[in-house]
């Protein structure tokens, strides 16, 4: 567990090392995972029972909504959602659905916002 927790933390901060990719935390063409999820396309993002961690990583930077649905069909106790791109500041990532606060936004580049599943719903981590 400590060495998930250890690379969770080095992808979530780091900027990766190719010239093209500016200081995404992951480039564009990194795969998605069991454990992360890797937004590149337009629309609005549903988290899916599976997911861990989202990472909003648009190749066309847009204001995106991120939709919680019932955390009764989650997987995992915990979902984690970053704005991988860091264009939230221009480009806001509003978090909605089945969370405690209603609705909460990132706003701020490269910003993070964990949800632990309580019952039906999310809440705030």
């Amino acid at each position: 567990m400590k060495l998930i927790t250890c690379f969770l933390i080095v992808l979530l901060t780091c900027g990766t090392s190719r010239a093209n990719e500016g200081r995404r935390c992951a480039s564009t063409d990194f795969q998605s995972t069991r454990e992360y999820r890797n937004v590149v396309g337009p629309g609005d993002v549903h988290v899916q029972p599976g997911d861990q961690v989202i990472l909003i990583n648009k190749r066309k930077p847009e204001t995106t909504r991120v939709i919680f649905g019932r955390a009764t069909s989650a997987h995992s106790s915990v979902v984690i959602v970053k704005d991988c791109s860091g264009t939230a500041q221009k480009h806001v990532l509003t978090i909605s659905g089945a969370i405690d606060a209603g609705e909460v936004t990132i706003d701020g580049n490269y910003g993070t916002y964990a949800f632990r599943r309580v019952g039906a719903a999310w809440m705030i981590q």
